[in-house]
């Protein structure tokens, strides 16, 4: 009995070592990418208990026989692989609207381009399951089958998406970068097969429908620069101590035409944030009002004559729900942003010809060295620039990211005036989203936070007359209209009230005397 009595001790020694193991690889994986990107690691404790589901889940999978162990790791493996391919490519947790969005646009996820990007997440995985196998080789010798274990494993294995749809009833789920990778992706998929078609039919049935009326104004060339991930207090116009848009900054200084305004963007993340921007929608979840693209800006520009032009450093798909079908000159996956200027050149500005130009700026997303990283020597000002060292790294090479898109903006702005001149042209430049820095923990953007919606907004029209305190962007998107030669009409909702969306949640929220007043958030 004694002997006995040690041999299941030692097997259940063995079988907790191989759990750990398998723990430890797979937050290997978590932490080598969270280290290879510009993020500062997160709290690890503050996802125990998901950290804890998944040891539990391991341990129990030790008991199995080798091909069910197999299978498990396997099934672990794939989940990591989605979630670390999502990571590298667009620099944040996936969620369950993105799992929508590449339904939606297979077609581009397929792209050769996009599978290089993924190479080095997908190798970094493969390395993960095989170190995984051979240690399991190694380290178990035995394994016992133990209804028991089994029984806990399934129902440990129904916990993880469980917990993700009561936690949606309830309305709030969110992904946690706390969590394993693997854990957040089974909550993206759960969310995205229960509520998926919810959510792209959240829409109240007495939304009334928008209608479109002569502004009397038309401006003959339109400039709309819009960046990504642009922080407000890392602007020396807003106390920072660094002098990250020297350009920028003697534009305002020098130039009196150009106003300088704060905005309060429609959302956290891109692919809400453009189709808000340009189909003029003001209410959550108002798809019906952006697919009939009555007040959508390149549909009105179209409709009163102009000859619309859109350059983005982003994906193809990204402005798919945004009027892509009225784009006349459509250039995506810009690689180099320096070319921007190029293609402006190109265009017309000369002549009496109305342009609608909207330039959409990637260089300051995260990992945000990608942006400037061809031309360091230039750009890289702030330094030291030590990976190890993820606090300084991230903040360091934001703001060297930030003085290669000032340089760049300033470019095209400077030709755009010189050639195309002051009368009856307009400047617009702001971002689609904000970038938190340790907001009370938070880094990067897509939280659902009013702060990850406070953007710049420079503007040079003789027709802004919109405040210069915290601009509700629909009152932005709004304006634009009036430049193409509309007026919205949307008669739903108090006329001070306006909304911060991402892809399931809201904030609604009210600006008196350049106040901003959260007034509900579900």
């Amino acid at each position: 009995m004694f002997i006995r009595k040690n041999k299941k001790e030692k097997n259940i020694i063995y079988n907790v070592l191989i759990a750990a193991v398998m723990l430890l690889l797979t937050a290997l994986s978590d932490i080598v990418v969270r280290l290879l990107i510009d993020v500062p690691l997160p709290v690890f404790k503050a996802g125990w208990l998901a950290w804890l589901v998944v040891f539990l889940f391991l341990y129990c999978l030790s008991f199995a026989p080798r091909f069910i162990m197999g299978a498990g790791f396997l099934f672990v493996w794939i989940i990591q692989t989605t979630g670390l391919c999502h990571w590298f490519y667009f620099g944040r947790i996936i969620a369950a609207m993105d799992i929508i969005n590449f339904a939606k646009a297979h077609n581009s996820v397929l792209k050769l381009t996009y599978l290089m990007d993924i190479c080095l997440p997908f190798m970094l995985s493969l390395a993960t399951l095989a170190i995984g196998i051979t240690a399991f080789v190694f380290l178990s010798k035995r394994t016992l089958t133990k209804k028991p274990y089994l029984i806990a494993c399934v129902l440990i294995v129904l916990f993880i998406p469980s917990y993700s749809v009561l936690n949606s009833i309830k309305k709030e789920w969110q992904p946690n970068s706390s969590f394993p990778i693997a854990v957040n992706v089974i909550y993206a998929f759960t969310y995205s097969v229960f509520y998926g078609d919810n959510c792209m039919n959240m829409v109240k049935d007495d939304y009334l429908p928008y209608k479109t009326e002569s502004s009397g104004v038309q401006v003959n060339k339109i400039l709309f620069v819009l960046t990504d991930s642009w922080s407000l207090p890392h602007l020396k116009e807003f106390g920072y101590n660094r002098e990250t848009m020297p350009y920028l900054s003697a534009r305002l200084e020098e130039n009196k035409n150009y106003k300088m305004h704060t905005a309060i963007a429609p959302s956290v993340d891109t692919l809400v944030s453009v189709p808000s921007i340009f189909n003029n929608i003001r209410e959550p979840f108002n798809q019906k009002e952006a697919l009939k693209r009555t007040a959508n800006l390149l549909y009105i520009a179209k409709k009163n004559g102009y000859k619309t032009h859109v350059y983005t450093a982003h994906a193809d798909f990204v402005f798919n729900e945004s009027g892509r079908e009225y784009i006349d000159d459509y250039i995506y996956d810009v690689q180099d942003e320096e070319q921007m200027l190029s293609l402006l050149s190109k265009i017309d500005l000369k002549s009496d010809s109305k342009e609608f130009i909207v330039l959409h700026y990637f260089s300051v997303h995260s990992p945000y060295i990608q942006g400037y990283e061809r031309y360091k020597n230039k750009f890289e000002k702030f330094t030291p620039i030590n990976p190890l060292d993820k606090i300084s790294y991230t903040i360091n090479t934001y703001d060297n990211a930030l003085l290669h898109m000032d340089s760049m903006v300033d470019n095209v702005i400077s030709y755009f005036d010189a050639v195309a001149g002051a009368q009856n042209t307009a400047v617009f430049l702001t971002a689609d989203h904000a970038e938190l820095f340790n907001y009370n923990g938070s880094w990067g953007h897509g939280l659902l936070v009013t702060e990850g919606a406070k953007v710049p907004l420079i503007i040079r029209s003789v027709y802004d007359d919109l405040p210069l305190k915290w601009v509700p962007f629909w009152l932005v998107s709004e304006n634009l209209a009036r430049h193409l030669g509309a007026k919205i009409i949307n008669p739903n909702l108090q006329e001070n009230d306006f909304f911060i969306v991402d892809e399931f949640h809201f904030i609604k929220y009210r600006v008196d005397d350049g106040v901003i007043t959260e007034l509900d958030k579900q």
